[in-house]
Parts: C-alpha cells; structure tokens; sequence
C-alpha cells in the first residue's frame, strides 16, 4: 500500500541521492519506494524524537546500495532547515533503519499509566513528563534520561523506561528523581514492560536482543537465531513475553528463564507494536499491511484484519475489551478494534501524529501526539480531549498537592492559565555588596505543593 505523499519528501540534495540509490537496490529491497515497509525513526541533534514516518525504504534502499555505510549519517540544508536521516539504531518509534526530523525538541512518545494515579510520558527534549487526569502537566529533566523512548509503571511504584540516547534504562520515582542503569547487552533498547517475575523486559534494537533487569539492577541478556530488530514487547496471558520482530517478519516468544521462540507471520508484515487482549491472545500492528493481526499463545496467527484507513503503531487493550492503537502516519486518528474484528477509526483536530496509547485510571485512553505537542485523552465513545504541554522554562513544575499554605499578595497575574497553575518567586535577601552580589530567592508553585523542601512545601 504505497503512500508516501511527494510533499514529505526529504528536501534538496538527498531526494535526488535517495532516489538514484533506490533505483540500484538490490531486488530483497525492491517494495515499491512510494511508501516505506519499514517505519522510519525521528533524530534531532542526534536526539530520538519520535516517529518521522516517511523515507524508510529509501534511505535501506540507499544502505543496500553500499553508497551510504550502516550507522552513517545523511545531511541535507534546505531554507536553513537541517534534515538528517540515518540508518536506524534501536530509537523507540515505528522502527525502521533510518532516522529523520527538521525540528522541534516537544515530542512526547511513550505514555503509561503511573500508580499515583497520573500519566506519565517521555519527551523528545530529553524529559519525562507526568500529566494528571485533570490535564495538569509538569516535566522532570536531568541526570538519567537521555534519548527516553518507551516507559512502563515498575513493580516498586516507580517508572521505568528505554534510555536510546545513552543505551541504558530508566528509572524515575513519582517525586521526580530519575537515574540510569546500564548493563551487559543493552543496545539501543526500544519497547519495555513488567513481566511476571517482577522483572523490567526490553528489547533491544541495536543488537536484536531480549533484556531483562530487576528492580535490584540486575541485568540480563538473551539473543537467538530469528531474533531480528525487536520493537515493542508485552506479557501475554500465558505467563511469557512476547515481542515484534520488525524486520524478522515473525513474533518472538520469551518465557522468564530464557527460553526463546520465533513465529513466522507471513505476508510481507513488518510488525510493531503488541498487546495482549481480553481474549487471551496477543494482537499486533502491522502498518506495511494496514492491519492488526491476532496471534494465540500457541504461535498460530489466527486473522489479519485490514482496514485502508487503518496504519497502526502502538496498541493497547482498553477498558471497553477491544483494542486501541493510533494511526500516525495516515489520517492522523486513533483506532478500535474489537476481538471479532470490527475496526473504527476516530479523528479529531486536535490528533495530530499520534505515538502511544494507554488506558487511564479514569477509564479513557491517553495518547501521546508528537506533531502538536500535547496529550490526547479519548473516551470509549470516541469524545477526545488536548491537553498542551509546558515547554522549557514555562512553568516546568513537578507533583501536584495541596494549595494554601502560604498567602501572599501578586501583582499581575502569576497563573499559567493552560493548567491552571500559580507559580511565583520570592526574594527574601538582596545584597549588592562590592563584588558579586547575593540574592537569596524562593519559588512557589501549586503543582509542588505536596513536596516538602528545606524551604517548606511547593
């Protein structure tokens, strides 16, 4: 199902070298160049923003060709614009080999539902983001999160995610203290869930490798023959994880001491994300298809169910017992199927690129859109919310709590009328002196207002 419209093309130079490469492809990469079989990744600054879904196929054709080294970097400016595409590496998104974006740092990408009873996201700038289900945000940075792709609540009450900048895992407490955790094998690492051993699994696309950690740092790695470019992984219903393999065109079987086992799919599919639904058995996106696919637990791939207006990515099994994905790259919506096969898609103008999907403690489903910068929020019935993010500087706050601790009086008006939170500082102590100058200055905000500090809450 070509579709990839002339005005995403990439700019200047590189069409004109994307297209001569394709066109010496060798015949294994010989889909038509009109849409990519495999789902590009999203790079600025050499930073894994999420979901560039364009130019895949080209830039493998250009690989393949041997005009452009696996791991190399492709450049082109155009209107001061800097587009840089590159063989992929493992960066969470519909995975592909190569890497692409012409700007901006917002892009949220994984989401999840926390146990304080908020959503937590990645960020393309290098954060994790925490919203509540009244569409209160606020974002944590530093130390720790680099590159974060997908993210998953942790069996200890924290968050745990994919680190693609620094090849690591995450781990972020609900008060906003993050660290890293690096390991034998970790490559690259994309999708990540619980298992049931209490055991954070991930996969690891720069090595097509399985890992696994404790919430006692202790790491571990698993590979096998047909293990090839893991995306997203997910625990199904028999006690074992499963997994896409994006370029294997199969799903993979781990169970918990290792044993590892490769399902052939069939049908040119190039698998992304994977859920286990209300009826027991594993449900994939396969967006070279325009379908979602339904495997048992016994490796048997039972329907392919294909929608034209259907190109999902991520999945989720919802609060309803159907199936939720988004559709980033084609009429910019969010889907349902349900277990027999009924597919609907949604649209609203506020989705825009839509990344990852979850259910909310609130009973909707909360997704990420990466072309606007803001969390979506949908019900059952298909009613969507949006919720804009803070950016750098702008009232970036942490938790939520109480308010009303100290009374002051403002001028002006120190209220980010977007989420609804004060914020304001203080100067208690000023002294210019004759060389560098001391201030002492507090600062308040409502979304701290649970977290104590040597200066007292908020």
């Amino acid at each position: 199902m070509g579709r990839l419209a002339p005005s995403r093309r990439v700019a200047g130079a590189v069409v004109a070298l994307l297209a001569a490469s394709a066109a010496q492809a060798p015949a294994a990469y010989a889909e038509p160049v009109s849409r990519p079989p495999d789902l590009s990744r999203s790079i600025l600054n050499g930073r894994p923003l999420l979901f560039a879904q364009q130019r895949g196929l080209a830039v493998r054709a250009l690989i393949a060709s041997g005009s452009v080294a696996a791991g190399a970097s492709v450049e082109a400016v155009s209107d001061g614009v800097t587009t840089r595409l590159r063989p992929h590496m493992g960066e969470h998104a519909p995975p592909g080999d190569v890497t692409a974006s012409t700007g901006g740092s917002c892009r949220p990408g994984g989401i999840t539902a926390g146990p304080d009873g908020a959503l937590w996201f990645t960020n393309g700038d290098d954060s994790i983001g925490r919203i509540t289900t009244a569409g209160v945000t606020s974002r944590f940075a530093g130390s720790g999160i680099d590159g974060p792709g997908l993210i998953t609540a942790g069996p200890d009450g924290a968050l745990w995610f994919t680190n693609n900048g620094d090849n690591s895992i995450g781990r972020i407490t609900t008060t906003g203290l993050a660290k890293s955790f690096t390991g034998f094998g970790i490559d690259h690492p994309s999708g990540i869930t619980v298992g049931p051993d209490g055991a954070l699994w991930f996969t690891n696309y720069g090595n097509s490798s399985i890992g696994s950690i404790t919430t006692g740092d202790v790491v571990k790695n698993y590979s096998a023959p047909g293990i090839d470019k893991p995306s997203l992984i997910a625990t199904g219903s028999d006690g074992a994880l499963w997994f896409t393999n994006h370029y294997g065109d199969s799903i993979g079987q781990i169970t918990t001491d290792g044993g590892i086992s490769i399902y052939n799919v069939g049908g040119n599919a190039y698998p992304e994300g994977i859920a286990s639904g209300s009826d027991k058995a594993l449900w994939f996106t396969d967006p070279n298809n325009s379908s979602i696919d339904r495997i048992t637990t016994d490796g048997m791939v039972t329907a392919r169910y294909v929608d034209p207006g259907t190109d999902a990515n991520e999945i989720t099994a919802g609060p309803d017992g159907a199936l939720w994905f988004t559709n980033y790259y084609l009429g910019n919506s969010i889907g349902r199927i349900t277990t027999d096969g009924v597919i609907k898609n949604f649209t609203d103008p506020s989705i825009s690129s839509p990344v990852d999907i979850t259910t909310g403690p609130d009973g909707a489903l909360w997704f990420t859109n990466s072309g606007n910068c803001t969390i979506g929020r949908i019900t059952t019935a298909g009613v969507v919310t949006s919720y804009p993010l803070v950016g750098p500087g702008q009232f970036q706050t942490t938790g939520g709590g109480n308010v009303g601790d100290y009374q002051t009086t403002c001028a002006g008006c120190p209220v980010n009328t977007a989420t609804g939170e004060f914020y304001r500082a203080f100067t208690d102590l000023s002294v210019p002196g004759r060389g560098m100058p001391l201030d002492l200055t507090r600062t308040y905000s409502t979304n701290l207002a649970a977290a104590d500090s040597p200066f007292g809450l908020g």
